[in-house]
């Protein structure tokens, strides 16, 4: 037995009359599909060779890209809409999980920012259903750099109490 919730089921209802309508009055055209992140990663890439990156840049990029997409993938999400809030901090959480450094993670989190970039400023089509992407772009940079500032300010409240401690331990 599948089990639907509320909002699932909602989401599906107003799909369902949208199209409805759309097929009556004769205004429906199938929605531009957005394309899968496998792709926009290549594409990505590509860019970034004809920007000239360093070749060390490249060479780190893109088996990172290439765990993104797979993680992605593993969770359902193929296409650049799919990719949401929730499946970045699961990706980040099983990075950390997997005892990657916090630079890692960090460095990973700037890369899915730059890569949902690339595909705005492509203007990567949203299907009616993922009306949220450009949206979902602006959290995950948002979340991103947010929780870049709470680690950066841990960490120097940890250097600056061992370094009192040391300091004091000394006096």
């Amino acid at each position: 037995e599948t089990t639907i919730s509320r909002g699932e089921l909602r989401l599906e209802i107003e799909d369902f009359l949208y199209y409805e309508a759309a097929l009556l009055d004769g205004t429906y055209r199938a929605p531009e599909r957005t394309p899968l992140l496998s792709d926009m990663s290549a594409q990505y890439l590509a860019h970034l060779k004809v920007e000239d990156r360093s070749a060390s840049t490249l060479k780190r990029y893109e088996p990172e890209l290439d765990r993104i997409v797979q993680f992605a993938a593993a969770h359902g999400a193929k296409r650049v809409s799919d990719f949401t809030v929730k499946l970045f901090d699961a990706y980040r959480a099983e990075r950390v999980a997997q005892g990657a450094e916090p630079a890692t993670v960090y460095h990973e989190s700037t890369l899915i920012k730059q890569l949902f970039n690339f595909a705005v400023r492509r203007d990567v089509p949203a299907d009616r259903r993922h009306s949220n992407f450009r949206g979902c772009v602006q959290r995950i940079a948002s979340e991103h750099t947010r929780d870049a500032r709470r680690t950066a300010l841990r960490d120097w409240a940890g250097r600056k109490h061992r370094a009192t401690q040391e300091f004091g331990q000394a006096g």
